[in-house]
């Protein structure tokens, strides 16, 4: 699964800057049954589209998800683009991970991603209750998803996620660092399996925010990853503890505050 996300790093490189994603095409030939609609294209505001794995990936790549969901596998994509989104000024993309089924961006956070030009994209009738594979396999090509049809910036691809779609986050971030430059984990978050964990001279190139509560019964354990996480050399690190706020969602200021962590030092 990895090497085929890395020729989607490769593509979504290109799609930036302008050369042809056929060029790369050749590890599925494929490419145009993975291209969305042209009346997508561009599109803003939220909208919503389901597409299959072997839809996206080609029918080669989508068997590198074997395990993890089957080739005809739906995902339900939940998208907010900035209505100032412009083609000649590349788009952030965050990825959230939910614990519930629904993928929409939640209506106070939408002036932070007009302010900052990022895309919002979320997987919906996904959640807790789905297998930790699966999600971490939609979370990993949602990217891939959003450069179909907009021009991104590969440095301001970020993942972010709330309570168990906070630790499904930690496990995405962890295994495809090259992908992600920057996590928020809002009120959950999982340790490393080993200390320090693969690719963590790529890691420790990476921003992480640890956001919870005062009142939020994960603070402890935020805590203590952040901790670790320190202690083994990852040094863009920000613990970010908001008070009165229990097990939910900060408000926009905060998560601006958090998102402005992970662009930091950026043009």
């Amino acid at each position: 699964m990895r090497a085929v996300i890395l020729i989607f790093i490769l593509m979504l490189t290109t799609a930036v800057y302008g050369v042809q994603a056929e060029s790369v095409a050749s590890f599925s030939g494929t490419v145009a049954d993975s291209q969305s609609k042209d009346d997508n294209k561009n599109k803003t505001g939220r909208h919503q589209e389901t597409v299959t794995i072997s839809a996206l990936m080609g029918e080669e790549g989508a068997r590198a998800f074997e395990g993890a969901v089957e080739p005809d596998h739906e995902i339900h994509f939940d998208v907010y683009v900035p209505d100032t989104y412009d083609p000649s000024r590349p788009a952030g993309v965050l990825v959230f991970v939910s614990p519930t089924i629904s993928g929409q961006i939640p209506r106070k956070w939408k002036k932070i991603f007009d302010k900052r030009n990022l895309i919002w994209v979320s997987v919906g009738k996904s959640g807790n209750k789905v297998s930790a594979l699966r999600r971490i396999a939609e979370a990993s090509v949602s990217p891939a998803f959003i450069a179909q049809n907009y021009k991104i910036d590969p440095d301001r691809i970020y993942l972010s996620g709330f309570s168990g779609g906070g630790r499904i986050s930690s496990y995405t971030a962890s295994y495809y660092p090259e992908l992600f430059k920057g996590t928020i984990f809002i009120c959950g978050v999982n340790p490393w399996a080993e200390t320090p964990p693969p690719l963590f001279d790529i890691i420790k190139k990476n921003r992480f925010v640890f956001l919870s509560g005062t009142q939020d019964f994960n603070l402890r354990e935020t805590k203590k990853v952040y901790k670790l996480y320190n202690k083994a050399g990852v040094e863009n690190t920000k613990l970010m503890v908001v008070a009165n706020m229990a097990h939910a969602i900060p408000d926009s200021t905060k998560y601006d505050e958090a998102i402005g962590f992970l662009d930091k030092d950026l043009p």
